[in-house]
């Protein structure tokens, strides 16, 4: 008996309120975060923290660097897609043929070139 009337004092109207709201704030946030921009599909991403508990997950258990990870998530998203680290958006081109075309396309002129990106004369 005494369980059930502490549990009573702790669960009050005003705490399921609050935790009610927060969920749908952070369901909001999440939904028109994610759906009101035009980005390439990707894994749901945490708000703030965003995919590195997941890239922390898989390096910890199966033993992967971010570039394995990303190698995993083109395998189920495609060779574009996107997702957050943290607060920034990732968006990833992950073979050649993607990042040549993405590079021709005008509204690609005025981005940062990768360093990486060389075109091996061919």
């Amino acid at each position: 008996m005494a369980f059930l009337a502490l549990l009573s004092d702790l669960i009050t109207l005003r705490t399921i309120l609050v935790t009610t709201l927060a969920f749908m704030l952070t369901y909001i946030f999440i939904v028109k975060f994610r759906l009101s921009t035009n980005l390439p599909p990707g894994p749901w991403s945490f708000p703030i923290l965003g995919y590195l508990p997941n890239i922390a997950f898989y390096s910890r258990v199966y033993g992967l660097p971010l570039p394995a990870v990303c190698l995993r998530l083109s395998k189920k998203y495609g060779p574009v897609f996107s997702f957050y680290l943290g607060s920034h958006l990732c968006v990833v081109l992950n073979s050649l043929d993607t990042v040549k075309e993405a590079f021709m396309d005008t509204k690609m002129n005025d981005r940062v070139t990768a360093v990486l990106y060389q075109d091996s004369g061919g």
